[in-house]
């Protein structure tokens, strides 16, 4: 097609909230590695979902799915999987939010440690768990000794420094 045809063609997101709907969604969303910026994009998220739409929120094009298992990488190794009830993807602030029953799986820090909720946050930038609502927590030893699992009404934990906090 000309130049001048694929621009008429063009459809800005906001233009198509409430237009797209459907079932078998997925979503790779990748990023730029700061320290090569040139390079080879590094992925954040890989999600695949039974339905999804795109929605309006705060005049933002947002990404909505529902059943969704997804794959977290930090730092563009696979760091977790998400499954959720339904996530919403903002990739403006580089954050996940999942509701409707969510369990996180670490494969790292240490792997097989297994985070619930009601709702879970994920900060991407600090590669950070917020879970609200019915939180529990459930760590595997590292020496393969007893689990240690925690509850509260909110877990924090951070792959990054191997920490959670239980408020």
């Amino acid at each position: 097609k000309s130049a001048k045809s694929i621009k008429a063609s063009y459809k800005h997101p906001l233009e198509l909230v409430n237009k797209v709907q459907g079932s078998g969604w997925y979503l790779p969303w990748y990023k730029r590695d700061p320290k090569n910026p040139n390079g080879k994009r590094i992925p954040v998220l890989i999600a695949e979902a039974k339905t999804g739409e795109i929605v309006r929120r705060n005049n933002v094009p947002e990404i909505v799915m529902y059943t969704v298992h997804a794959k977290l990488f930090q730092k563009g190794v696979h760091a977790a999987d998400l499954d959720a009830g339904k996530i919403r993807a903002n990739q403006r602030n580089e954050r996940i939010f999942g509701s409707g029953g969510c369990k996180v799986v670490s494969l790292l820090n240490p792997a097989d440690t297994v985070l619930t909720a009601d709702r879970i946050t994920w900060d991407a930038k600090k590669s950070l768990f917020t879970a609200d609502g019915n939180a529990r927590i459930v760590r595997q030893p590292r020496n393969g000794g007893v689990p240690v699992s925690q509850e509260g009404g909110r877990i924090v934990f951070d792959l990054v420094h191997n920490t959670f906090t239980v408020q």
